[in-house]
C-alpha cells in the first residue's frame, strides 16, 4: 500500500456521526411527478436526495455485483455493515452496535485508522486476499484523507470492482466545510446538524485526473452516493500528484465552484431504478463512461 503521513485526529473528530434520514422535507422536495426514468433532472436551486436509504441501495448493489468481498472504511453504528450479506472488512477505530455479523461467514473489524489499516500490509493481505469486489468509502470526513483511502483501496481492486463514495453532494455550502458547525434557522431543523466536510473536492479533483474512470451520482439520502468503476490498480497517477492534487484542492471552495456546477458535473441516477434488470445495472455502471448530465447519449433517460 502507498504509505502516507499519517496525521493523528481524535476519536471524536473521526467517528462522526449523520442522523438518519427519515423523510422527504418540502422545502426540499424535487417533484411529484416522478417519471419511471432511470436520470433525474433537478429544478434550479433545489438540492435534495430523495432516492431510497443508502444503506439500502449498498446491499442492492452487493446483490448485482454477485459481490464476494465488501470493504468499508468508517462504519460508523454498523448500519451499513448489517445490511451487507457477504464477506466483510470493516475499517474504524471503534464499532458500537449490536449484531452486526448477521449469517455473514467472514467479518473482519480492524479497529483503527485507514491509514493504519493500509500501512499495515500482514493484515492486508490476510483480509483482503483477492481483492475487493464493492467498497464504501466513509472514513474521516477531509478530502485528503478520502484519497488516500481511494488511493489505497485501488490497488485492491479488480476489473469489476465499485467505489461508492459517501457524503460527496452536500445539500449546502455549510456542511461542507472542513470544521463542523451546526445550522442555523434558516435551514430545516432535520438538516441542521449534517456535516459532510470537504470530501466533495474529490470529485472535481478525479475528473480532472482520472477522466477515464466511470463515476455516476445517485440520489440516496441525506448527502447522496458517488460510484466510481473502471478502476485500474496500477494507475500511478494519484499516487505521484498526490501533494499536487492536495495542494489544488486548498484552494478550492464549494462558493468559487459552486453547488449546481458539482451537483450537476455528472448524471445524477434514480436509486430507485438502477437495479430493475441487471442489464440495466450493467448498463449504468459498466457501460458507456457518461460525463455531464447534459451529455447526448443520456439526454433520453432524464426526468422531465
Amino acid at each position: 500500500m502507498q504509505a502516507f503521513p499519517s496525521k493523528l485526529v481524535s476519536l471524536e473528530e473521526y467517528f462522526w456521526w449523520m442522523p438518519w434520514f427519515t423523510a422527504v422535507f418540502p422545502e426540499l422536495v424535487l417533484a411529484s411527478n416522478l417519471s419511471a426514468t432511470e436520470v433525474t433532472s433537478r429544478p434550479p436551486n433545489v438540492f435534495a436526495h430523495t432516492g431510497i436509504h443508502y444503506t439500502r441501495w449498498l446491499k442492492e448493489a452487493a446483490q448485482a455485483l454477485e459481490a464476494k468481498l465488501y470493504f468499508e472504511i468508517g462504519n460508523n453504528g454498523g448500519e451499513s455493515i448489517r445490511a451487507i450479506q457477504c464477506d466483510a472488512v470493516c475499517v474504524h477505530p471503534f464499532l458500537e452496535s449490536t449484531n452486526v455479523l448477521m449469517r455473514r461467514r467472514n467479518t473482519h473489524f480492524y479497529q483503527g485508522t485507514s491509514d493504519e489499516f493500509f500501512s499495515d500490509l500482514t493484515a492486508v493481505n490476510r483480509v483482503v486476499p483477492e481483492g475487493i469486489d464493492l467498497a464504501f468509502l466513509d472514513g474521516l470526513h477531509l478530502v485528503e484523507v478520502l484519497l488516500r483511502d481511494f488511493i489505497n483501496a485501488e490497488q485492491l481492486a479488480n476489473t469489476r470492482s465499485m467505489f461508492v463514495l459517501h457524503d460527496c453532494l452536500p445539500l449546502n455550502e455549510r456542511m461542507a466545510q472542513r470544521k463542523r458547525y451546526s445550522g442555523d434557522d434558516s435551514e430545516p431543523k432535520e438538516i441542521g446538524g449534517f456535516w459532510t466536510g470537504d470530501v466533495w473536492k474529490i470529485v472535481p479533483l478525479l475528473a480532472k485526473y482520472r477522466p477515464e474512470l466511470h463515476i455516476s451520482y445517485v440520489d440516496c439520502p441525506p448527502t447522496g452516493l458517488v460510484v466510481c468503476t473502471g478502476l485500474d490498480r496500477e494507475n500511478r497517477v494519484l499516487v505521484e500528484n498526490y501533494d499536487r492534487i492536495v495542494g489544488e484542492s486548498e484552494a478550492l471552495t464549494l462558493t468559487s465552484f459552486g453547488l449546481d456546477k458539482l451537483w450537476d458535473l455528472f448524471p445524477m441516477l434514480k436509486s430507485d431504478q438502477v437495479f430493475k434488470t441487471q442489464s440495466l445495472f450493467d448498463k449504468a455502471f459498466f457501460g458507456e463512461k457518461h460525463g455531464p448530465v447534459a451529455h447526448s447519449n443520456w439526454r433520453n433517460l432524464m426526468r422531465s
